[in-house]
């Protein structure tokens, strides 16, 4: 198991403090294992009196502070992560949305 005693950089994500919620939350992960799911970690969030939105945001970055793949089986460094892309010649690609008219400062 490790120790975050100093904040230490890996795989581009730093450790959080020790004696912090986000270190507890981390410490926690550690106690639950590799293959934690969100949803054991929010039952046990709950259980241990965590904020519930820090540990789902704080499992992420321990998953890839440790180098695991996303639940999916997915890497966090390979490829696009999301849906839509900026390039018009990547599949799905959406294209920036028009400027909504109507009231501009105040005004009709």
């Amino acid at each position: 198991m490790p120790k975050y005693h100093v904040a230490k950089e890996q795989n581009g994500i730093k450790s959080p403090s020790v004696g912090g919620l986000c270190h507890a939350a981390w410490i926690m992960f550690d106690e639950l294992g590799r293959n934690v799911t969100n949803d054991q970690a929010r039952k046990e969030a709950v259980r241990r009196g965590l904020n519930v939105s820090n540990v789902v945001t704080e499992i992420s970055r321990w998953r890839r502070w440790n180098g695991y793949p996303r639940p999916d089986g997915t890497s966090y460094n390979g490829g696009n992560v999301g849906k839509t892309t900026s390039r018009p010649d990547a599949e799905g690609y959406a294209p920036p949305r028009k400027p909504r008219r109507g009231l501009v400062g105040g005004k009709r």
